[in-house]
């Protein structure tokens, strides 16, 4: 998995921030939200849940949180809730919660590679767009 710290960036608390994500990120998120029979969530469920269909905040938290925390490991949930809480007061979170599915996507963390999953065009509807990775 690439790195992808220095492509998909998010601007909070005052300054812009680099997300990645790996396979412990993945294990990490599926452990903190289980299903009702106590086994491990999947990502990409959290991801449509949450993300896309616009879910619970505090897993919208987490998704964002081990991005950062990846990058920057003194970044906290709970500073992260707290940013969050600003930007809805004054922002789109459509702007925090794109380059997080983006990276997310195009980490590998779940199997395949989908590259610029969503376009940063307003469209009502927001679903990924599978590519094939044409490099070989």
């Amino acid at each position: 998995m690439s790195d992808l710290s220095g492509k998909y960036k998010v601007y909070l608390g005052g300054r812009e921030r680099g997300l990645r994500y790996t396979l412990e990120d993945r294990e990490r998120l599926e452990g903190m939200f289980p299903r009702p029979d106590g086994t491990p969530n999947d990502l990409l469920g959290l991801v449509q849940n949450h993300l896309i269909n616009s879910g619970s905040v505090s897993v919208q938290a987490a998704l964002l949180w081990a991005g950062l925390h990846r990058v920057d490991s003194r970044i906290q949930l709970n500073k992260v809730k707290e940013w969050l809480q600003k930007e809805a007061e004054t922002s789109n979170l459509k702007a925090v919660f794109i380059p997080v599915f983006n990276a997310i996507f195009e980490s590998g963390v779940l199997g395949t590679v989908i590259k610029d999953a969503l376009s940063e065009s307003d469209e009502e509807e927001v679903t990924p767009k599978a590519e094939e990775d044409s490099e070989s």
